[in-house]
């Protein structure tokens, strides 16, 4: 068990979660509940504590704080759904940046290891439907394909244009 070392905490006061709480979208029990209020440029949401030491906090961390207690040194908060605004408690838990960085590796999202197609957690298309819209691409808009399958037309112009959703065995062959 690592060892607490007082780190730097917030001391929030009853007006300060009242306020805190305002700004997040509760929704079901498994799904994010997104932060509506301020974020970082990085998409991670930012509360400025008005009592005691005046800071501005990233919300996953105290929404950790609040559900797990005090961080031991060298902890930070991290996230199981990996969306950076989510403060469902559900989803925040303590952890190391060794651990993060594991995480990334684990969940696909390191640069260095980019999922792509299907194997993207984040794919919006399936390889049928993408055969779909490169079959249907000369008699049907790139709009009406776009609004269809839920993409933008950039995401059409380029499946069709063969520049992302390449076929595996053209892959192959390229490499």
């Amino acid at each position: 068990m690592p060892m607490l070392v007082a780190q730097s905490e917030p001391t929030l006061t009853d007006e300060d979660l009242r306020r805190f709480w305002s700004h997040v979208d509760r929704r079901g029990a498994n799904e994010c509940w997104p932060w509506l209020g301020a974020c970082w440029k990085n998409g991670y949401g930012k509360f400025g504590t008005r009592t005691g030491k005046k800071k501005t906090w990233r919300v996953h961390k105290l929404v950790c704080i609040q559900t797990h207690g005090p961080l031991p040194k060298n902890y930070g908060a991290l996230h199981t759904c990996d969306f950076r605004a989510c403060c469902n408690p559900d989803h925040v838990y303590p952890g190391t940046q060794a651990r993060n960085m594991r995480d990334m590796v684990e969940r696909g999202r390191s640069p260095h290891t980019q999922q792509v197609g299907e194997q993207n957690g984040r794919a919006k298309l399936t390889w049928p439907r993408v055969r779909d819209i490169r079959a249907r691409a000369g008699s049907v808009t790139q709009q009406d394909l776009a609004a269809q399958h839920g993409v933008s037309t950039q995401t059409i112009s380029a499946i069709v244009c063969n520049a992302i959703w390449k076929e595996p065995a053209a892959e192959a062959v390229a490499r």
